[in-house]
């Protein structure tokens, strides 16, 4: 009697781990890795720490959740930046003058609009708003995009980059 009891639960807590490694409310592994790749960071060079993500409206949207934004973000191309450091003034650092962003057609640009968010000296996060209609637009047109900070705790050059998939067929030759 008591063995039978044992295979009863035994089976029991087999068919829940079944359902529960089966079923779930986990997003799809593309639609999760798909927004990991919109997240860059470097390896923290030179004491600085930079992040970049590639701006998403739902990102956007859940930006304006926590800060107040300017209205008018239409027709930039955003990248949402923060750099983290312990040791170096990042106050000093003109970042419209040391970013760039380029894709495979286009030269590289540099950012017209700094939307700071955290501004001190360890810390500065904000975005970074280039010219163009729109990070989607950018995305299918260029298939990828590439930042560029430079001169940031003496380091020559950082770059981050995203590939987007492209929706287009293309060939074998």
């Amino acid at each position: 009697m008591k063995l039978r009891r044992i295979v009863a639960v035994a089976a029991l807590l087999g068919a829940v781990l079944i359902l529960v490694a089966c079923g779930g409310n986990a997003p799809p592994p593309t639609q999760g890795a798909q927004s990991m790749a919109l997240v860059q960071r470097d390896g923290g060079e030179g004491g600085v720490t930079a992040e970049a993500i590639w701006v998403t409206a739902e990102h956007l949207k859940e930006m304006e959740n926590n800060v107040t934004l300017p209205n008018d973000l239409s027709g930039y191309v955003l990248v949402h930046l923060a750099l983290d450091t312990h040791t170096v003034d990042l106050n000093g650092y003109d970042l419209l003058g040391l970013a760039t962003l380029q894709g495979r057609e286009a030269m590289a640009m540099a950012p017209v609009r700094w939307i700071g968010i955290q501004e001190s000296s360890h810390h500065r996060d904000g975005l970074l708003a280039f010219p163009g209609e729109s990070n989607e637009a950018w995305a299918s047109q260029e298939g990828m995009a590439e930042l560029t900070l430079r001169q940031i705790a003496q380091v020559s050059e950082r770059s981050l980059r995203w590939e987007f998939p492209t929706t287009k067929e293309e060939g074998n030759g």
